[in-house]
């Protein structure tokens, strides 16, 4: 389906076609259109969210119909008139991400890439195998059983440290979920603003960093930090959230730790989590 504005007419502007570059202000990507799709509608083909193409001058201004993604290529045609059929020299819209690759992953390239801190590989023990994927834990990290607010739907693992001074250990955990066929579609961003609603509910005085994307090991990643107080016990926490989505994967990588003297023990959580990787 080509959504509401299906029936709109695209009309070829006379003349030649001069490119347009824009970013996305949904999820940055950089998108190219011809100045004949001025002011008009169109969908990001990294997101799907459907943006308004910035004003050209000299150029008429028309309507646009709302065209699909086809997966995650860059590349949507239009070639629908107002009587349904296909036009003579049918229009072409082409939507490039400034990578200008078709694979997603691939656009990772040109993201800044997270990388743990050199200095506390040696605190990392070997790779763990977790389903496809490897991570190198901490070495005096113990596994633990899943705790209670687990997302449902998927595997769960989860590690504790040493107990500290104040009777708390920091956490790591990974939950892999198989994303049902209603929610593959989603952006990245949308599926980490729920997953980390999840956590968000069970603190009071939440405050969050806006979510930024990177490359770690070649998977394009969403993160943000958060802190809040515990809603059974008062005490301040302060985390990380990751979450990728892989193929019909979604992964979200996190790690917390309770107040005071927080910020050691949680760059080393951090550390970990840079080490993911696919097998």
């Amino acid at each position: 389906m080509f959504g509401d504005a299906s029936h709109a007419r695209l009309r070829e502007p006379a003349g030649v076609a001069m490119p347009m570059t824009f970013s996305c202000p949904e999820c940055n990507a950089r998108l190219k259109v011809g100045d004949q799709f001025a002011a008009r509608n169109v969908q990001c083909p990294k997101c799907g969210g459907v943006i308004a193409a910035p004003d050209a001058p000299d150029q008429e201004k028309n309507s646009v119909a709302r065209v699909p993604r086809k997966g995650n290529r860059g590349l949507l045609i239009g070639l629908l008139t107002a009587g349904g059929v296909l036009a003579t020299g049918a229009i072409v819209l082409f939507m490039i991400l400034s990578a200008g690759k078709d694979d997603p992953q691939k656009e990772g390239q040109d993201l800044p890439a997270w990388e743990p801190d050199a200095k506390l590989l040696d605190a990392l023990g070997p790779p763990t195998d977790v389903v496809g994927y490897q991570i190198r834990v901490p070495k005096d990290y113990t596994v633990f059983p899943t705790p209670e607010g687990a997302p449902p739907g998927g595997q769960v693992f989860f590690w504790g440290g040493p107990l500290r001074k104040n009777g708390t250990r920091p956490v790591l955990d990974i939950a892999i979920i198989e994303l049902p066929p209603a929610e593959r579609g989603k952006s990245l961003q949308s599926l980490q603003v729920r997953m980390l609603d999840r956590t968000k509910r069970r603190r009071t005085n939440w405050t969050q960093t806006t979510p930024e994307n990177g490359n770690i090991n070649g998977l394009i990643f969403w993160r943000a930090y958060w802190q809040g107080n515990s809603a059974k016990t008062g005490r301040k926490q302060h985390g990380f959230h990751y979450v990728v989505k892989d193929a019909d994967r979604l992964i979200q990588i996190g790690g917390q730790v309770t107040e005071p003297d927080h910020e050691a023990a949680l760059a080393l959580a951090e550390a970990a989590a840079l080490t993911f990787r696919k097998r």
